[in-house]
């Protein structure tokens, strides 16, 4: 069985990868936050954030649904707001990732 995610990580301008706080995933049109978005993995060299599985597939809709993700900068507290567009669906296999970057970096 194969299961689908979607997720990010978080650069600074040097390149360097974050561990942020306040990570969260909201889908726009509604303001619900995704369950898989409370799911992280915490290897300190890579950190890679879920924004969204096949867990989350009944949430969105097969043209796709635009994610707000939003995280604090972990020294200076700046806050990092990117969409992306996921698609999904009851009768779909999987969702699909249809816009977005995978990369955010903060300013």
């Amino acid at each position: 069985m194969e299961f689908r995610t979607v997720g990010v990580i978080f650069k600074d301008t040097s390149g360097d990868t974050l561990q942020v706080k306040d990570f969260s995933v909201t889908l726009k049109s509604t303001h619900k936050k995704l369950t898989s978005a409370a799911e992280k993995n915490n290897i300190s060299r890579n950190p890679y954030y879920l924004v969204a599985s096949d867990a989350d597939k009944s949430d969105l809709s097969e043209v796709g649904d635009t994610l707000l993700i939003r995280a604090k900068h972990p020294t200076s507290g700046a806050i990092k707001t990117s969409e992306m567009v996921i698609s999904g669906g009851r009768c779909e296999c999987h969702i699909a990732k249809v816009s977005g970057t995978e990369t955010i970096t903060f300013d």
